[in-house]
């Protein structure tokens, strides 16, 4: 699985919000939040079965 995303903002919108939301690194930020998902999702699948159907 490939996650990624681009930012399409211009810069008249990138700067403020990024005072706005405290995130001053938004590509490292998603960058993070898309690998622990990924991990996450990846742990779920690879579980063994323990009550989960199997259908």
């Amino acid at each position: 699985m490939i996650e990624s995303t681009v930012d399409l903002r211009g810069a008249l919108l990138r700067a403020p919000s990024s005072l706005g939301t405290g995130v001053l690194d938004r590509a490292g930020r998603n960058r993070r939040n898309i690998e622990r998902t990924l991990a996450a999702l990846k742990a779920i699948a690879e579980a063994p079965a323990n009550g989960r159907d199997s259908a």
